[in-house]
């Protein structure tokens, strides 16, 4: 199943380590990606220790995958998103890719989905594809379509094969708490600008 994004975009905080699996130390930063819009996506970027972290600062072009790790957390489990970096490199001064990008390849699974209208009475499809990798593990990607896009999902049936390109973007929000206190979060998720079934 395909899963490629590419990233241009800025750092924003320096590499720190994140986590060690399988005896591999796995560093994480983040990377600011400006929309047409003006306003900038804020996307978490891992990679092993294979990739130098040196040299990681200013503008950077990241190439790789999304996926997501389930860590557990005050509150019980999460499923967190990441890009998962194959390469990290500078975009040359005689590139054509020097200015943003933010492009997503995603074939996968439709595990979720639910159509809901803005207060403005746009549609929209939350989603929840599963893309399987080379080696069997599952990422569960949270997506979400517009639109006549959002229709057309709808339109398909849970467990249906997909292909779509979009951009991940990262998306604030508030949550009520237990004990009534109001939190800000960040979600992750794939902003959809087209999908076909496969």
């Amino acid at each position: 199943m395909e899963n490629k994004i590419t990233l241009i975009g800025d750092v924003v905080s320096a590499p720190r380590e994140s986590h060690k699996s399988n005896g591999k130390k796995f560093y994480k930063f983040f990377i600011g990606v400006e929309r047409r819009s003006g306003v900038a996506d804020i996307l978490p970027v891992l990679f092993d220790e294979k990739i130098s972290d040196t040299g990681i600062s200013g503008t950077v072009y990241v190439s790789g995958k999304i996926i997501t790790r389930h860590v557990k957390t005050g509150a019980g489990k999460a499923n967190l998103t990441y890009v998962m970096a194959d390469t990290i490199t500078k975009p040359g001064d005689d590139s054509p890719l020097n200015s943003p990008l933010n492009e997503v390849s995603l074939d996968g699974i439709i595990e979720e989905k639910q159509l809901r209208e803005t207060p403005l009475g746009r549609k929209i499809c939350d989603v929840k594809l599963k893309n399987i990798r080379e080696n069997g593990k599952e990422d569960l990607i949270t997506c979400i379509a517009w639109g006549k896009c959002a229709e057309y999902t709808n339109s398909l049936a849970l467990g249906d094969a997909v292909s779509t390109y979009g951009r991940l973007q990262s998306r604030r929000y508030k949550k009520t708490c237990k004990d009534g206190r109001v939190v800000e979060k960040v979600t992750y998720e794939l902003s959809i600008k087209g999908i076909v079934g496969v």
